[in-house]
This record gives C-alpha cells, structure tokens and sequence, in this order.
C-alpha cells in the first residue's frame, strides 16, 4: 500500500457520518489558492507549471488525495484568480489558452474522477463506521472483525482499472 491516505493528516474523519459535508471541509481547507496581485503574474504561472508537475507526480504514484488537492489549486488559480491579476490583459495569452485547454481537455476529467473516488471513499468510510455502531449498540465488545480503516488500495484498484 502506498502512502496515498496517510501523508494528508486531516481528512475530518471527525464528520464521518457525513460523507458530503465532510467532502466539502476537505475541499475548503485544502483546496484554497491565496493570490497577492501584488506579485507578478509570470510567478503565478510558473507556479501553476509547479503544482501541474505535482499533481501528475502524485496521480502517477497513485497518491489521489495530494493529486486531487493540487489540480483543484491548479484549476482555480487559472479559472479564477488569474484573471484578476493587473497583469493579466498585457500577458502572453497564447500559454494561457495552452493551460486553458490543458484544463479543459485533461485536469477537469481527472480532478472529477478522483473527486467521485474521494466521495465514494467518504461514503464507505461511512458505511463502515454505522455497521460499526450498530455492532456495538447490540453488546458486543468484540470489533476486530469489524473495518476501521478505509480500503486505499480498493480505491486505487478501481481508479487504475478505468
């Protein structure tokens, strides 16, 4: 098994009876993209180029979690912050309807995947945990047979098989 679950230290397991809501806490502490348009933008862009690179690292290594995270920075730095900069309208627009399209025609499909892949993983996380209460609601004391950690390498399975 890789490190792919245990290198992202929070991913609010404390709202695992929520999968939804516990899908969008992760998304909104992890996600966020800081932007000072005091900076120049070509240090967006090759900082776009750098979460890019990680991102792909992380997918190719099966990492899912730290992929998803970096695309969706990646996405919202181009789709949204950019755009702001002063700079914008002077710079070379040629690279940015490159990356426009790279999104479009790549990182968007994966980012959708992994994000389907991280919900079903919260949502059997979820599953788990009430097959869990109800095994001790009826007096049992006995919970080794009884999942407690999520199934990384299931995820990753049905992710590599699509």
């Amino acid at each position: 098994m890789s490190q792919s679950s245990s290198t992202i230290k929070n991913t609010f397991v404390e709202l695992v009876e929520e999968p939804e809501k516990r899908f969008q806490k992760f998304v909104s502490f992890y996600c966020e993209v800081s932007f000072n348009p005091t900076y120049s933008i070509d240090k967006y862009i090759r900082s776009g180029r750098e979460l890019l690179r990680m991102g792909n690292i992380y997918f190719s290594e099966k990492d899912f979690f730290h992929a998803f995270v970096l695309y969706t920075r990646y996405m919202t730095l181009y789709l949204q912050k950019i755009k702001s900069h002063p700079s914008y309208s002077s710079c070379d627009k040629t690279e940015l309807n490159a990356i426009s399209k790279e999104i479009r025609l790549n990182i968007l499909p994966r980012t959708e995947k992994l994000r389907n892949h991280i919900k079903d993983l919260f949502a059997k996380q979820a599953k788990e945990y009430e097959e869990k209460k109800k095994y001790q609601n009826k007096g049992n004391q006995d919970l080794s047979n009884v999942p407690t950690q999520p199934d990384i390498n299931s995820l990753q399975a049905k992710y590599t098989q699509e």
